[in-house]
């Protein structure tokens, strides 16, 4: 099997931080899955996010 891509793991670092999760996998497969379980969370979270510093940063 082939390890996960550099791109892979810095999304899923990047992932691990908003959502308190963590990757356990090595390979390209095992990171995909890790992405398409958990991105819609992700999404969400970022969004949230955006939205508190956004509306912070306008008053």
């Amino acid at each position: 099997m082939r390890p996960a891509t550099q791109k892979q793991l810095s999304l899923i670092s990047s992932m691990e931080q908003f959502l308190g999760k963590t990757f356990k996998g090595t390979t390209v497969k095992e990171a995909s899955a890790f992405i398409t379980k958990h991105m819609e969370e992700y999404q969400r979270e970022q969004d949230f996010v955006f939205e508190m510093v956004y509306n912070e940063n306008s008053y």
